[in-house]
């Protein structure tokens, strides 16, 4: 199916239709758009909304169109029957029936598109007032739909509140387009985004620079006591709020890292030092301060962290510095800086790029892991053979059917691996709650833990049983869990498995990608035609690789 998006609303969206086909994120292949007048009869027919399958539908119709009870209230009608709740729930009842045929369906909270007459206090009034009206809808919109996996809510309020100018009544009396063309901007921005976060496309960490950056002022020459950072001064204070946003960020998992023409020990002491500081010196997981190019530090960080640089965003206040990065590493987002430091925040805020669907568990304790692993390395490069180093680490796998309680996560690492991922499948949540129900096809977790660190589910197999056969469909490992023969012990239960079952394991195809290098490098090594691995068992399933110096648990 090609990546093709429903455009379904009762006014007129042809031109947001072109934003989105003309856009250079090359992320959407198709665009279709409801006819005008006929939203109601065809949100009502299946037949005449679903007749070109697309992967997405973004349904937006003004609230007159679904609730005659709002059009009555803003005309201030007399003869107002309060039907409100019930022409909400006859709308959400629509949309559960419309995502059974599509795979993503996006639902922005409702709004006026023609700024209704106001009467000030009365706006509020409870069952009457305009304002109030809207914000019951939308609040039963959020009840309505909150457990639902493939509907996703867009908060529609906050593109109205970064726009300057959102209407434009003369478009709406040429052409029933109501918005103005920057603010259809705002919206195609949105559903980009919102694309590239259910493929797990968003950004994982930002390499900042430090000098007029995280703080005003050079601190080589200017000394960290009065570089501007908080205090008495609106420049410090908009560096502060800088690096508050920059802390919320790291706590949802985004990684921080340095890459700084500097002096080391000078840095250092400013962290150390200025009591302002809101961002410590160990929150960055990779500090690369030195006089070397920067295109080689963000190299070298790619290298250490184990991330590919499609998930690296660059900021730094330097033009040639941005341009240089821009043209030597293109897969590197580098959005241009703010000359004006009063904007940072706001500018952060809104490059809409560190999006997630949900956040689990794993993102709130990734930068813990992070640095957890980074002391791995150290004491690996500190042990006398791989053998002892793996030995230390006391390495436990437990390799158990998907729960309800994972299935999110799953999903998630599904959808964002791309090193260790055989085929690079993604799935939507309708899609991957089919085959985790599926009786023919056996979904396993991969949970990891070992001395240093606690246990996280870091890996994914899905086998699929057919004809005598065993097929591998997905198998896949956080790029944390490479080197330490985790990847060989799942290849290992896979023909565990096959051997339980009486079955032979198909030819493992790989599909190939500019990402999946490491994956194709593993496969590469294994005999296909003759897969085997020593192993010994004992009655709590509890199985050990003693040539992989691995153990593992079994609980199914």
């Amino acid at each position: 199916m090609k990546n093709s998006v429903t455009l379904f609303s009762d006014i007129n969206l042809d031109y947001l239709k072109k934003i989105l086909v003309s856009s250079s994120h090359c992320v959407i292949d198709e665009v279709h758009t409801s006819k005008v007048n006929q939203f109601y009869q065809s949100f009502l027919d299946d037949n005449n909304l679903i007749k070109i399958k697309s992967e997405y539908l973004f349904i937006w119709p003004s609230p007159e169109t679904i609730s005659p009870t709002y059009q009555k209230i803003k005309n201030s009608d007399e003869n107002i029957h309060l039907n409100l709740e019930n022409e909400i729930y006859e709308y959400v009842s629509r949309i559960k029936v419309l995502a059974t045929k599509y795979e993503y369906v996006f639902v922005p909270l409702m709004h006026d598109f023609f700024k209704p007459m106001t009467f000030g206090i009365s706006d509020m009034q409870f069952d009457t007032g305009v304002g109030y009206c809207i914000y019951k809808m939308n609040s039963l919109l959020i009840e309505s739909l909150k457990n639902e996996n493939n509907i996703y809510l867009l908060d529609s309020d906050k593109w109205f509140r970064n726009s300057n100018k959102w209407d434009d009544q003369k478009l709406w009396l040429r052409a029933k387009i109501p918005f103005s063309i920057d603010f259809m901007k705002i919206i195609a921005n949105e559903i980009y985004a919102s694309i590239l976060t259910i493929r797990g496309k968003q950004k994982k960490i930002i390499v900042l620079d430090l000098d007029n950056t995280l703080w005003g002022g050079i601190v080589g020459d200017d000394g960290w006591e009065n570089i501007k950072i908080g205090g008495h001064d609106y420049i410090g204070e908009a560096f502060l709020e800088f690096q508050k946003n920059l802390k919320v960020l790291q706590n949802r998992g985004i990684l921080l890292a340095i890459a700084s023409k500097n002096e080391a020990t000078i840095v250092k002491k400013a962290f150390e030092n200025n009591n302002y500081m809101l961002l410590k010196y160990n929150d960055f997981i990779a500090k690369k301060i030195n006089w070397n190019d920067k295109t080689e530090n963000i190299i070298e960080i790619s290298k250490n962290v184990n991330l590919g640089l499609d998930s690296f965003v660059f900021i730094d206040d330097s033009p040639y510095e941005r341009e240089r990065v821009k043209n030597e590493l293109p897969e590197v987002y580098v959005p241009d800086f703010p000359e004006d430091p009063s904007l940072l925040s706001n500018w952060l805020k809104n490059l809409n790029c560190f999006n997630s669907i949900k956040l689990t568990k794993e993102d709130l304790n990734r930068n813990k892991a992070m640095n957890v692993e980074m002391k791995k390395i150290e004491l690996k490069n500190t042990s006398s053979n791989f053998e002892e180093w793996l030995d230390s680490l006391k390495i436990e796998i437990n390799i158990q059917p998907i729960s309800s309680v994972d299935f999110d996560r799953a999903i998630q690492l599904i959808n964002k691996t791309n090193q260790m991922n055989l085929k690079t499948n993604r799935y939507s949540p309708k899609k991957f709650r089919e085959i985790v129900d599926n009786p023919d096809i056996l979904s396993l977790s991969v949970k990891i833990k070992d001395r240093l660190s606690t246990e996280e589910l870091m890996g994914i197999i899905i086998l699929e049983k057919a004809n005598k056969i065993i097929k591998l469909n997905d198998f896949i490992l956080s790029c944390r869990a490479f080197g330490k023969n985790i990847e060989s012990t799942m290849l290992g239960v896979v023909y565990i498995i096959s051997k339980k079952l009486d079955l032979s394991i198909k030819k493992i195809d790989i599909k190939k990608t500019e990402k999946n290098l490491v994956c194709q490098k593993f496969f590469e090594s294994i005999d296909h035609k003759n897969i085997k691995f020593s192993y010994e068992t004992n009655d709590n399933n509890l199985v050990t690789f003693s040539d992989l110096r691995t153990k593992v648990h079994l609980l199914f």
